[in-house]
């Protein structure tokens, strides 16, 4: 009996639960399809040395180390209103020195 075209099937798979994005989103490749797609698939499951897919919830976690791992935001605003401390500085500084060799340009040539 020939398959209707377009026709669909449903089929349960047991997979573990981080694989099961990875999984929808293969299938839902493969649905595209495209040139070469199903060649270029069956490349990377046989090279050794492709990445290996990294579930969601394991990036959200690695991300959330990292954030404690940052200032919190009393120590973040410390930091920031010190910068602007030095910036304001700095253009003092900046400003005292041209006046500084305006000045002495000046003698130099006379005037």
């Amino acid at each position: 009996m020939a398959k209707p075209v377009g026709a669909t099937k449903a089929i349960n798979l047991r997979i573990e639960y981080e694989h099961e994005q990875l999984v929808r989103d293969v299938i839902g490749r493969i649905r595209q399809g495209g040139p070469g797609f199903r060649a270029a698939l069956k490349a990377l499951i046989a090279d050794e040395s492709a990445a290996e897919y990294v579930p969601a919830a394991e990036i959200h976690a690695r991300f959330a180390a990292l954030e404690k791992r940052l200032p919190d935001d009393a120590a973040a605003a410390a930091l920031e209103a010190r910068i602007k401390a030095l910036e304001t500085r700095l253009a003092e500084v900046e400003t005292l020195a041209f006046e500084r060799i305006t000045r002495l340009g000046a003698d130099s040539c006379g005037g």
